[in-house]
């Protein structure tokens, strides 16, 4: 009789640990919206390093 009702209580005990998994709800995600930058993305620095490059090496030449 001891062996059943602590089988019983075992089994009442693990469906209600196992209960709070069942209804856990999980948070939502929260985005964090990054501030942009006043002048883009820096991506015209590489096509102004070139032309000037090539601006210098024109002007070196032709006042040789």
């Amino acid at each position: 009789m001891k062996r059943i009702l602590a089988t019983g209580l075992t089994a009442l005990i693990s469906a209600q640990a196992s209960a709070g998994s069942i209804t856990y709800e999980a948070p939502t995600s929260i985005v964090v919206a990054e501030p942009t930058m006043g002048m883009g993305s820096g991506s015209w620095i590489i096509p102004l390093v070139i032309i000037s490059v090539l601006a210098l090496a024109i002007a070196k030449k032709s006042g040789q």
